[in-house]
């Protein structure tokens, strides 16, 4: 049995208004910040890498790369401390056919990849916006996870995570 998880960047792992004066109250972690680097300028939160990558780790879950940042999401993935980030496989993610892309680049990956028993996640922050994937995901028993952009994965979200892996 393989546990996978679709991981987006931006609106997930990167809150993207975290630093925000007016939603520094709101926040979901209490350490976000500021990664820089040579092509970065991304808010994340390390409590929150850390609580994934347990996750990630204790139900053995391969993470596959689902986000517009596409050759670069490893590097990045590597450069915040997700275990593993670079040996990830990342999806293309350009529409085809009027179908958003990412919704045909995941069913095309458990196509040809998803044996019974496999579990599998999906956080992306347009998932809330893209009802046919939302629905075609719970079709399939996916755990579809749309976080609110300035924020990214909560701790609630990854509470939801586990115990999908869990049951």
């Amino acid at each position: 049995m393989t546990n996978y998880l679709f991981l987006d960047i931006d609106g997930v792992l990167n809150a993207v208004g975290a630093l925000l004066d007016d939603v520094r109250n709101h926040q979901a972690w209490p350490d976000y910040e500021l990664v820089t680097g040579e092509r970065w300028g991304e808010t994340v939160s390390p409590q929150m890498i850390t609580e994934l990558n347990h996750i990630l780790n204790s139900h053995e879950v391969q993470l596959v790369w689902l986000t517009t940042w596409e050759r670069a999401a490893p590097a990045f993935g590597h450069k915040i401390g997700i275990d593993r980030a670079l040996d990830a496989p990342w999806l293309s993610v350009e529409d085809a056919h009027g179908e958003w892309g990412k919704l045909v680049s995941v069913r095309a990956f458990l196509t040809q990849h998803h044996k019974r028993g496999d579990k599998a996640a999906w956080f992306d922050d347009d998932l809330a916006s893209e009802h046919d994937a939302a629905l075609w995901a719970a079709r399939q028993g996916i755990l579809a996870i749309p976080p609110a952009a300035r924020h990214g994965i909560t701790p609630a979200h990854l509470h939801q995570l586990s115990g999908h892996y869990t049951r």
